[in-house]
């Protein structure tokens, strides 16, 4: 026998139909919703835009307005320059002041701000200026450290010693180092007095008349006294225990042996050899040019320049870029 169907299998359920009909009210109010939003966002940007276009317009008008009292003011300054017997109407004379004074304030204020421009780019150049002297600097101590641990004795001090042969004491130099970027000449301390270029050794006038007064006063030489006082002259001869001596100026001196310090009793003693052996007075101004390496073509340039005003000179080389030490040449 076929079983009985129960009740419930016979009912329809309705729960499609609900969830259908409310995403379509949804929908519909969303749909409301956008239209209604939609339709103020245009009237709100519809009054903006009307907004901004009748500030625009009465913008316009009053910059017209503004220019054509401008116009008018510089007609009437130029009417009153050719007519300046005609009064100016006060108003207008304020207005036209008025005008002056903005007009001025505005060049004044972009003076200032094109000054402070200015000073910034400048200050900002010559700060740039400086590092990259700080940086060269730095790449040189760098290269000159590298050199001196390639080969350390290259870059020691170099001493300048009197020659062997007796005549160190007689001579009174004026060293010159020539290196590959020209002359240093040396003072008396034993310190660079100046330098010269390469390219301006036969024009300089400080280099050409140290030449020429060392060759003027060649036999010259500083004598020293036992008492520490000296006496710039050259020698006459010596009539027994008496030096004569002449100064630049001819006038010659009687000085007893006795007051003469030994260093100075030497040269009178090598200059009557010299003359004894029919030999020229050894000279005592001389130009001792110190050549390194790099410093040929200087030091060609320089020793014409002495042979042009008959300077006598000679020459040390130098192996190596250390220092020159020159106290061995200090008076004592």
């Amino acid at each position: 026998m076929a079983k009985k169907r129960k009740k419930d299998d016979l009912q329809v359920s309705l729960f499609p139909f609900l969830s259908i009909l409310a995403c379509v009210l949804g929908i519909l109010t969303l749909m409301i919703t956008a239209v209604v939003l939609s339709q103020a966002n245009n009237e709100t940007f519809q009054e903006k835009v009307a907004e901004a276009m009748t500030d625009q317009d009465d913008f316009q008008e009053k910059l017209e307005a503004e220019k054509q009292e401008l116009t008018n003011l510089r007609k009437e300054l130029e009417a009153t320059k050719k007519q300046p017997e005609q009064a100016i109407d006060p108003k207008k004379k304020q207005q036209l002041q008025q005008l002056l004074k903005k007009l001025k304030d505005e060049q004044v204020k972009k003076l200032k701000e094109l000054q402070q421009e200015i000073a910034k780019d400048k200050k900002e150049k010559q700060e740039d200026v400086k590092e990259l002297a700080e940086v060269t600097k730095d790449i040189g101590n760098v290269e000159g450290e590298i050199e001196a641990k390639k080969d350390p004795s290259k870059f020691a001090t170099m001493v300048v010693r009197p020659s062997g042969s007796g005549l160190g004491g007689s001579v009174e130099p004026t060293f010159v180092e020539c290196d590959g970027k020209g002359i240093n000449v040396y003072g008396p301390n034993g310190k660079k007095a100046y330098s010269v270029k390469r390219d301006e050794i036969t024009k300089h006038k400080q280099w050409l008349g140290l030449v020429q007064k060392l060759g003027k006063e060649a036999s010259f030489r500083t004598w020293w006294s036992k008492a520490g006082t000296t006496i710039d002259a050259k020698f006459i001869k010596r009539d027994g225990s008496i030096v004569i001596l002449a100064k630049k100026g001819g006038e010659q001196l009687r000085v007893p042996a006795a007051q003469l310090k030994p260093r100075s009793i030497g040269i009178v003693r090598q200059i009557e050899a010299a003359r004894a052996a029919k030999r020229p007075d050894p000279v005592a101004r001389y130009v001792i040019f110190l050549v390194r390496t790099k410093g040929i073509h200087a030091w060609s340039i320089a020793r014409q320049t002495c042979r042009d005003r008959m300077c006598k000179n000679g020459k040390i080389p130098l192996d190596g870029e250390g220092e020159i030490d020159l106290t061995l040449f200090g008076p004592s």
